[in-house]
């Protein structure tokens, strides 16, 4: 329920500022009969991240044994490369992000470009859906978290209704603190994703390097299918797990995945931020 709350709500924010920028920029600008194309592109870029959904639920829904380890691998090993660029990104033009968006749609409209606007709302919802959509087929084959659709769907909710209240003018979220402290939960949503990615390799026997167990801390289970809270299967174990990637018995090549990659990326950040100061 966590991890799908945090990509829901993360994607769902980022594409709905794009939106809010070019309409604000579309009602001081007078644009009335520009806002039907930049729904159509919000409404254009959701028929087709559904539509990837569909096939990704297909494809997923098709396959089993080893071909289904693998394929959860991957997009496990994806999700996990996705988020990084789209982190290392932000960190580069977060704080010119709205600038930029208003630079561009100022510049459609003055050359009144409906295709640009229709484009930039499309193109906004459609990459962020598609991330979402990958996300949460990631967070699913990640970690059996309870309530997954009630996190997702807040997530979607709360993102669309603060959005408004900043379509209306109300300044109710400071973005900069949001997207830091978002950034921090989703780095270690990653790295589970990428230890947990190759774990699925090991199991398909594709990769034999580093497993052995390294430790084994899961309480036992005394009746099948009920795992005790700390369990990297039960309810507390199972959410943190989901967030930020906890495992009660990994293996080596696990470990070392998870500690390299928290490295690296905190050490790209910080080259990054240097650079932009």
């Amino acid at each position: 329920m966590a991890a799908a709350f945090l990509i829901t709500f993360r994607e769902t924010l980022e594409a709905s500022l794009v939106v809010v920028v070019v309409m604000t920029i579309l009602n001081r600008m007078g644009q009335n009969r520009l806002r039907l194309t930049l729904w159509n592109g919000v409404i254009a870029g959701l028929v087709t991240s559904l539509l990837v959904a569909v096939a990704i639920r297909w494809l997923f829904a098709s396959i089993e044994g080893p071909a289904e380890e693998i394929a959860e691998g991957i997009t496990m090993l994806l999700a996990s490369g996705l988020i990084t660029w789209m982190i290392i990104w932000m960190s580069r033009i977060g704080s010119q992000m709205r600038s930029r968006l208003g630079a561009q749609a100022t510049g459609h409209v003055t050359k009144g470009s409906a295709l640009g606007i229709f484009l930039m709302s499309f193109l906004a919802v459609v990459r962020e859906g598609t991330e979402t959509v990958l996300f949460l087929q990631a967070s699913i084959v990640h970690a059996q978290e309870a309530f997954q659709e009630i996190g997702a769907i807040a997530g979607i909710v709360i993102a669309l209704g603060l959005s408004f209240l900043m379509l209306k003018g109300f300044n109710v979220l400071p973005l900069k603190r949001v997207f830091q402290v978002t950034n921090v939960l989703l780095i270690l949503f990653a790295a589970g994703l990428l230890a947990h990615g190759l774990h699925e390799f090991q199991d398909a026997g594709l990769i034999t390097l580093g497993s052995v167990v390294l430790w084994d801390i899961n309480p036992a289970v005394i009746i099948e299918g009920q795992y005790p809270l700390l369990h990297d299967s039960g309810v507390i174990g199972g959410t943190l797990r989901a967030l930020v990637g906890y495992n009660g018995n990994p293996t080596a090549l696990e470990v070392g995945a998870y500690v390299l990659y928290l490295l690296a990326i905190t050490g790209i950040l910080k080259a990054t931020k240097e650079k932009t100061v």
